[in-house]
């Protein structure tokens, strides 16, 4: 900001003129919550005096993470219920439920729709191999999916300590 500043300080800029192809006109945006007004740039024949989201789209969960295609690698250090994935929606307000391979995520709950929280968060114990991660409305039909891959070490077997009187060596 001080150096366009310095530049500028003798001698303001002017902005370069549009081509005559271009139309500024003045837009409203249109949202359930409000709606703002502001110049926007058009090729001739494709301007629009009004726009709005379309709400069906609007109002729909997405996966935030993981992105699809990510590789995970378990660490054999770590106990494996130590070890969880993060699964986060991209609205608070929907009611969603997540599927791992085909499978319900919360089987053990008694309805797999589980409210999604503020932070819109659940966690996967990972296991070795490709899956597939899904997100589905409450009516069930798929919103997205993504696919990770988990490379995976097997838990350490546990060390069988000396026997007493004996040394390791």
């Amino acid at each position: 900001a001080e150096l366009v500043g310095a530049l500028h300080r003798e001698r303001s800029s002017k902005p370069p003129t549009a081509p005559s192809v271009l139309i500024s006109q003045t837009v409203q945006f249109a949202t359930e919550a409000s709606a703002t007004t502001r110049q926007e740039w058009f090729l001739s024949g494709t301007e629009r005096s009004i726009v709005a989201t379309d709400s069906s789209q609007a109002e729909r969960a997405r996966i935030i993470h993981p992105v699809s295609g990510t590789i995970l690698a378990l660490d054999p250090d770590i106990p494996p219920e130590r070890q969880k994935l993060l699964l986060k929606t991209s609205l608070a307000s929907d009611r969603v439920s997540w599927q791992v391979d085909g499978r319900p995520l919360f089987e053990a709950e008694q309805s797999q729709y589980v409210r999604v929280t503020a932070s819109s968060r659940a966690y996967w114990s990972p296991r070795p191999g490709k899956h597939t991660i899904s997100l589905h409305d409450r009516a069930g039909r798929l919103l997205e999916k993504v696919w990770v891959e988990v490379r995976g070490a097997q838990e350490k077997p546990q060390e069988k300590p000396a026997a007493p009187g004996r040394r390791k060596g």
